[in-house]
């Protein structure tokens, strides 16, 4: 045991035993998988589980010590996972095992280890074509291991080009739970797979989940749980993907917020000690631009106005800051297309406004393609807690309001952008889109 820094969880000492040749950690027989008869593994497990520096970087010191001038191929969607977590534990086990023995058992430069030994070589690398997915085959009856990492994100054409790798004998996919559909679901729920406990059998798919009660870091962790039961809500495919490992979905549209969640009497208006926001979503010509100001749970105002000329809009916008003694900390204006000359023109007046890109990156990478996205959930959240007092008077922002339909992309979700509602024939989500920018202005948990 050359990491002493922590104890490895039962769960992943028997998944290291079973990668490793004994297919019942509680038999003591021992086998090798051959390219005829091959160990095909699926481990379905939980964000901060140990995928990446338990699972994925022993099993490769492991095989690159073991094998003779064998190879083993990491790949992944991502290269933030390849670079920043593959790769980075591999390197660092590798660095205290050299350490330890005084000797150079590993080489190591960029995303590739190699045991000096052995002969044996370990590559990482990002699979975004189909091109860079080709060309791996075993040569001589050599040993060779495939892990595909974080394997729900890999898009299903991708897999075509694995297919073309030759002589493998171990095909190890490793990923967090996402959507109902793609290679990785498909894979793990087909029929006759075989089932944690049973042992693994060579040649045939075998599969087991790791949830977050399996992980006494993770299920100790009171606070955390809260937190994603308080961002997302049991019942949201989020939830049950993280804390239960579970393929989830929800209904065939998706719709961000639904109408079923507006059923609820409103709370009586609160600020919660914050101060008023305002969001503004700008359009020329035939969209309106919205100004949406709210103070903590109920929306002071709206203001539409629809015009085509954009000095007329500014000297609008002005107006309404000044009528409602608005400071420019208080506001923040959508930064996409007419964005950029507007809210150079309010600087020039003094206004130095706060910009908003719903495309920007989310603060929470792990679950939200962008900004946009991670600012509609936020809401969603506050809606189905029954937090929001609604202007149920606005019938048209409360028909955009759930309008607005979601996907999962990459193991994360992704909003439907404006142009798309508007193809579906809905109209453009401009005033639930100023209320989203007006909160991103506070965080969720000042609603607790």
């Amino acid at each position: 045991h050359f990491c002493d820094e922590f104890e490895l969880y039962p769960w992943q000492v028997e998944e290291l035993m079973r990668l490793s040749g004994f297919l019942d950690p509680l038999n003591p027989v021992k086998t090798t998988p051959t390219s005829e008869n091959p160990m095909l593994y699926n481990l379905v497990a939980t964000n901060g589980s140990g995928k990446d520096n338990v699972i994925i970087a022993g099993f490769m010191l492991w095989f690159l010590a073991c094998k003779i001038r064998s190879t083993v191929i990491t790949t992944s969607f991502s290269a933030q996972q390849i670079e920043g977590q593959t790769f980075a534990h591999c390197k660092y086990y590798a660095e205290k095992i050299n350490k330890k023995l005084g000797e150079e058992i590993f080489s190591i430069i960029h995303c590739k280890v190699s045991c000096n030994r052995t002969g044996s070589v370990g590559r990482m690398f990002v699979t975004n074509d189909a091109g860079r997915a080709e060309g791996f085959h075993a040569k001589g009856g050599r040993e060779f291991a495939f892990i595909v990492n974080e394997s729900k994100s890999i898009p299903d054409e991708l897999y075509k080009g694995f297919t073309r790798y030759s002589g493998w004998n171990y095909w190890i996919e490793v990923s967090s739970a996402g959507g109902k559909s793609g290679h990785f679901f498909k894979k793990c729920t087909q029929p006759g797979i075989t089932m944690y406990p049973a042992p693994i059998k060579l040649a045939e798919a075998y599969v087991r989940y790791i949830r977050i009660k399996d992980c006494p870091h993770l299920a100790n962790s009171k606070v955390r749980l809260e937190q994603i039961e308080f961002m997302f809500g049991k019942d949201s495919p989020v939830y049950r993907s993280v804390v239960n490992s579970e393929f989830a979905t929800e209904d065939i549209l998706n719709v961000m917020i639904k109408e079923s969640s507006l059923e609820y009497t409103n709370p009586p208006k609160s600020d919660y000690g914050l101060g008023p926001v305002c969001g503004v979503d700008l359009a020329l010509g035939g969209d309106e631009t919205v100004v949406s100001i709210w103070q903590g749970n109920h929306r002071l105002a709206q203001r539409v106005f629809t015009t085509r000329y954009e000095p007329h809009l500014h000297n609008q916008l002005i107006q309404v800051f000044n009528e409602f003694e608005l400071t420019p900390e208080q506001i923040a204006i959508d930064a996409g297309g007419l964005g950029k000359p507007i809210i150079q023109r309010l600087h020039e007046a003094g206004w130095d406004i706060t910009s908003f890109n719903f495309g920007a990156a989310a603060f929470d990478k792990r679950y939200f393609t962008n900004r946009g996205a991670e600012l509609w959930h936020r809401v969603k959240r506050l809606v189905e807690e029954g937090y929001l007092a609604l202007p149920r008077e606005d019938q048209k922002f409360l028909a955009q309001l759930c309008s607005r339909r979601w996907e999962w992309s990459n193991g994360r979700v992704k909003l439907e952008s404006k142009e798309d509602v508007r193809a579906r024939g809905e109209d453009s989500p401009d005033r639930a889109d100023a209320m989203i920018i007006a909160f991103s202005k506070y965080n969720l948990e000042e609603f607790q």
